[in-house]
């Protein structure tokens, strides 16, 4: 079996459409304002970005011929079979689209309601996918946690020691969220608003 450890998160072959020669893309850092080129592989996407970089942790190798699928699972490799299935299926979409695009002389275009339908799934399934959906769910629950440790020190503060509410009430406690985790959560949410 065959592991993708650099798992993209925007697809090869929508990045494919932006390069001038099918292998580089043209990249601009907003940080330090400089543009250059980089190969696809190497452009929205992460090792292990829909898995669990567990060779760090324990010997997941252990597992590969006794529990193939929790090996698959446990690897990310499961979810990027999906969404190499889908893919598949949304760049026959898009690849329709922009056929009928080029070859539309009167201005006017005219998709059937399963190419309408496939990419609306496609621009759905981009939205949810991505690495800012993903940052965007972190913000959203450290806000919501912090909400809630806030309310529950001034509704109950006899659960709380002095200490903790003033250093709470300083700044000096905050609410994070394990990085797994939030994996985790963000693969969930995916499959359960797309779960074809």
């Amino acid at each position: 079996m065959s592991i993708t450890i650099n798992q993209h998160y925007v697809p090869r072959f929508y990045l494919k459409r932006f390069t001038t020669n099918f292998n580089q893309i043209h990249i601009y850092n907003k940080i330090n304002k400089k543009s250059y080129q980089r190969p696809i592989k190497n452009v929205a996407s992460e090792n292990y970005f829909y898995g669990i970089d567990l060779k760090k942790l324990i010997d997941v190798e252990s597992y590969k011929e006794e529990y193939p699928e929790l090996y698959e699972l446990i690897m990310g490799q499961i979810f990027e079979k999906e969404f190499s299935k889908i893919e598949t299926r949304c760049a026959k979409f898009l690849e329709d689209l922009l056929i009928k695009i080029d070859g539309s002389n009167d201005g006017k275009l005219v998709l059937s309601e399963l190419s309408r339908e496939g990419i609306s799934d496609f621009i759905a399934l981009q939205f949810l996918r991505t690495y800012d959906f993903r940052n965007r769910n972190e913000e959203f629950f450290k806000r919501i946690l912090s909400d809630i440790l806030d309310r529950t020190m001034k509704i109950h503060p006899e659960n709380y020691s002095k200490e903790i509410i003033e250093l709470y009430g300083k700044g000096a406690i905050t609410v994070e969220i394990k990085k797994q985790m939030l994996k985790l959560h963000h693969i969930k949410q995916i499959f359960e608003l797309y779960p074809e």
